[in-house]
């Protein structure tokens, strides 16, 4: 599975169906909240994310927000399965 990156607002409202304001998402990338910051790549000068970062970030937001404590937090099997198979497929692709 190829990964695609999105502009940063692009990567948010993709994964949200929210858009928030460019200022907004730039802080969660640079700033962050509750300690957790928004994964981000550089290109050209320009902010890139994934929707599966923004999915893990608010996911972790939440968590924190909730007062669940992040060190316990578990995998669930689809997480652990998916992570697996792009391994998989990442290592076939460079051995091939």
């Amino acid at each position: 599975m190829k990964t695609t990156y999105l502009p940063l607002a692009d990567a948010v409202h993709a994964a949200t169906g929210v858009k928030p304001h460019l200022a907004t998402c730039l802080r969660w990338a640079v700033k962050g909240q509750r300690g957790i910051k928004l994964q981000t790549y550089f290109l050209g000068g320009r902010r890139f994310s994934t929707v599966q970062d923004v999915e893990s970030y608010v996911e972790k937001v939440s968590l924190a927000r909730n007062g669940v404590d992040q060190s316990v937090v578990v995998e669930s099997a689809s997480q652990v399965s998916k992570r697996a198979a792009k391994a998989s497929h990442d290592l076939a692709s460079r051995l091939a």
